[in-house]
C-alpha cells in the first residue's frame, strides 16, 4: 500500500512541476563549425530557456544559457533567470544576459557564423533569439547578442507548440557550433492579471538618461560622426558613457584604450549612430533610448530589439 501511495505522489509531483520526459525533449541539428568538444545543457523540470550571456570579440568566445521556472498561473517566466554552465574559452568581452520578456518563450534561434577559406562554417559569432508570446495576442521579439557586421546565418526552430528548454553545441577556445533542446511550450492556466495601478511616472528624459552600462559593447569601435573627443585622466569606459549620457547632442560614444591613440585613454562623442565594427582597441555604446537602424528601443527590457511589422 505504501509503495502505491509513494508512486502516486511521484506522478502528481511530475504533473505539478511540468517535468519533461526523455521522449518529449529532443535535440536539433547543430549550426557552426566542426571543432570543439560536445556539450548538452538542459533546463530543469518546469523550466525553460530565457536567453544567453556571451563573451565575444569577432566571434563568440563563450556562451552561458539562462533558464527560469515557469509559473502557469501567471503565465510568466522569471527572466532573466539563472545561469547554467559556461561553454567556451576565457577571452572576449562580457555581454548579456539577453533574454526574451517574462511573457515570452524562446521558440528558436538564428546563429551568425564566420566561414573558413572554403566557405564552410567555422565559429559562431552572434545569436538572435526568436521570442514568441506565451498568451495569445502577446508581443513577439527578436533580441540579438554578439558580434556585428555581415555574417552567414543559420536558423534553428523548435516548431509548432515547442519551446527551447536547453542548448547543445561544441566548444573549445571559442564557440564552434550551437543547437537547441526542444520540449512542449509553456501554457498559461490562470487568468490574465489585472495591470497594476500606475504610480508617479518619471519624466522621459529621466528614463532615457538612466545609466545603462549593460549597453556597453566590449571590443567594438563605432568610427565616424564625431563632434568631440578628449583625453581621459582615468582609464574607465563608464566615464565616457557618462559624458555621452549627460550631453543632449550625444547619441553614441567610443572609449579608446590607453596606448592606442596616445598614452592616455580617449573618449569620442558622436552626434549620430555609426555602425559598430569589431576592434579590441575600444569599448563603444549608444545612449539609452537610441538604437541602430532597423531596431527599436524596448523600455521594459532596457535594450534594443528588432522591429516587428
Amino acid at each position: 500500500m505504501r509503495a502505491i501511495f509513494n508512486s502516486a505522489v511521484c506522478i502528481l509531483a511530475l504533473v505539478l512541476v511540468g517535468a519533461f520526459s526523455p521522449a518529449e525533449a529532443r535535440d536539433t541539428f547543430l549550426t557552426g563549425g566542426p571543432g570543439g568538444g560536445n556539450f548538452r545543457d538542459q533546463c530543469g523540470a518546469g523550466q525553460y530557456l530565457t536567453g544567453v550571456a556571451v563573451n565575444f570579440g569577432s566571434v563568440l568566445d563563450a556562451v552561458v544559457p539562462f533558464c527560469a521556472t515557469f509559473n502557469a498561473k501567471t503565465g510568466l517566466l522569471g527572466a532573466p533567470g539563472f545561469p547554467m554552465e559556461r561553454h567556451g574559452g576565457s577571452g572576449g568581452g562580457a555581454a548579456g544576459p539577453t533574454t526574451c520578456n517574462n511573457g515570452q518563450y524562446v521558440s528558436g534561434m538564428m546563429f551568425g557564423y564566420t566561414q573558413d577559406g572554403s566557405g564552410r562554417p567555422k565559429y559562431v559569432a552572434s545569436i538572435r533569439l526568436d521570442c514568441a508570446p506565451i498568451r495569445a495576442g502577446g508581443d513577439s521579439g527578436k533580441p540579438r547578442i554578439g558580434a556585428g557586421g555581415t555574417l552567414a546565418q543559420g536558423g534553428v526552430t523548435c516548431g509548432d507548440n515547442q519551446a527551447v528548454i536547453g542548448m547543445i553545441g561544441r566548444s573549445g577556445g571559442f564557440v564552434d557550433a550551437l543547437g537547441l533542446i526542444c520540449g512542449p511550450r509553456p501554457v498559461a492556466t490562470g487568468p490574465v492579471a489585472a495591470p497594476p495601478t500606475p504610480g508617479p511616472q518619471p519624466k522621459p528624459d529621466a528614463v532615457l538618461n538612466q545609466k545603462a552600462s549593460s549597453l556597453a559593447e566590449q571590443s567594438f569601435n563605432r568610427p565616424g560622426q564625431d563632434y568631440q573627443n578628449s583625453e581621459m585622466s582615468t582609464a574607465d569606459a563608464s566615464l565616457c558613457e557618462d559624458s555621452c549620457r549627460s550631453d543632449s547632442k550625444c547619441k553614441a560614444w567610443t572609449y579608446v584604450k590607453p596606448g592606442v591613440q596616445g598614452p592616455k585613454a580617449k573618449c569620442w562623442l558622436k552626434s549620430g549612430v555609426p555602425p559598430p565594427t569589431p576592434n579590441n582597441c575600444c569599448v563603444s555604446g549608444l545612449k539609452a533610448g537610441i538604437c541602430d537602424s532597423g531596431l527599436r528601443w524596448d523600455s521594459s527590457a532596457g535594450q534594443c530589439r528588432e522591429n516587428i511589422h
